[in-house]
């Protein structure tokens, strides 16, 4: 496996978009490490791609770099999380059966996030110690993906009018302990919960929240949503008592300009929330491209279940312990030496902002400061 450079990850980029929807969460991470619009960057630290090949590669895997493993790695929602695409499932299940203890950092605990059912399988078939991320082993049918190209977005759909007593904004830190309660059940472990969306908020990721100035609380949203770093829309919550009431609608209309706004060029978002009338035709008309039958799910390893690994039934052995990695090191070198090498970091050089009407965004703009929001820089 090859690591790539920032020249070399901004080449594979139109490769990638090209294998939409299963490319659709290693894509944007990759659009997002490459962003150069500050403080809009948008991508999560220490992060580094690996190819099978260059400069026609069949497989892609976004992971973090090993020098930030025990070090600085920001944690995401369940932990390491690592993100794969795979043209070939065949051909990667060749590449991790060889390599799988030089690709993942097994000492810890390991999350691979949004991937194939058939690229899960072949991780599932390693060892017990992977296992289905409890609520994410998909449908029998897939899922329906929308994608948005806001190069080609109609912004005039940002523009929705609400009664005099509810208005448009953003999330900050300060509501925090709300998203927390309000996702207790539905996103990651509890430990990293918290960090992850305070580093969401603190670092400026997107938003898009609605209040009512008539509730007791006009401060605290009723309902909201937020950009995730590989490009997801996530937390999408309304308050109970203001459902059926077209609010989805209007908060990914305003979630979209505001991304527009910031030059992200690319966002999507799965429908998994039944309870949400009318969620499929509300993202065909925002200009969704729809996706059917978008069979994923998420996949974690935990080096502290108890080993009874698969492998061995095809007389290999179980997942290399630090001894197995320090005889590595003497009969070849440091394998986190070599993956050091040329990695895309946060400050490396980035791809050129996408022209857009620089008038329409102006007016945008002034509509987000009219809302109290200096922050969004059109």
């Amino acid at each position: 496996m090859k690591t790539l450079t920032t020249a070399e990850l901004q080449e594979i980029l139109p490769w990638l978009k090209s294998q939409f929807p299963r490319s659709l969460p290693v894509y944007h991470m990759a659009q997002n490490n490459l962003r150069n619009h500050y403080p809009y960057h948008f991508f999560w630290p220490g992060m580094e791609f690996l190819v099978d090949r260059f400069p026609q590669p069949t497989v892609c895997i976004c992971r973090p770099h090993s020098s930030t493993i025990k070090q600085s790695y920001v944690s995401m929602l369940n932990g390491q999380h690592i993100f794969l695409y795979a043209a070939n499932p065949t051909a990667f299940q060749c590449i991790w059966l060889k390599n799988y203890s030089d690709l993942v950092h097994l000492e810890e605990s390991v999350t691979f996030t949004d991937i194939d059912a058939d690229l899960a399988n072949v991780l599932l078939d390693t060892s017990e110690r992977f296992t289905h991320v409890p609520g994410t082993e998909g449908f029998p049918n897939g899922e329906r993906c929308f994608h948005f190209d806001l190069t080609t977005w109609n912004t005039e759909l940002a523009r929705i009018q609400l009664p005099s007593h509810v208005r448009l904004g953003e999330l900050h830190t300060g509501y925090v302990d709300q998203i927390v309660a309000n996702c207790a059940n539905a996103y990651g472990q509890p430990q990293n919960r918290r960090a992850f969306i305070e580093y969401l908020l603190t670092h400026h990721f997107p938003s898009a929240a609605i209040f009512d100035a008539k509730r007791s609380t006009p401060n605290t949203p009723i309902a909201y949503c937020m950009y995730w770093p590989q490009g997801v829309v996530g937390h999408v919550y309304i308050n109970h008592d203001y459902r059926q009431q077209g609010l989805f609608k209007v908060l990914l209309a305003h979630l979209l300009g505001r991304l527009w706004c910031t030059r992200v060029v690319s966002v999507w978002m799965e429908t998994m929330n039944l309870d949400i009338p009318n969620q499929i035709e509300d993202l065909r008309n925002l200009g969704g491209r729809e996706f059917k039958h978008h069979n994923k799910c998420w996949v974690a390893y935990s080096p502290n279940t108890p080993a009874n690994p698969k492998l061995q039934e095809k007389g290999r052995s179980d997942f290399k312990t630090d001894a197995g990695h320090e005889k590595s090191r003497k009969a070849g070198g440091s394998s986190e030496g070599r993956r050091g090498r040329n990695s895309v970091s946060v400050d490396a050089k980035r791809e050129k902002p996408v022209p857009r009407g620089s008038g329409r965004r102006e007016s945008l703009q002034r509509e987000y400061e009219r809302e109290g929001d200096p922050s969004v820089d059109c």
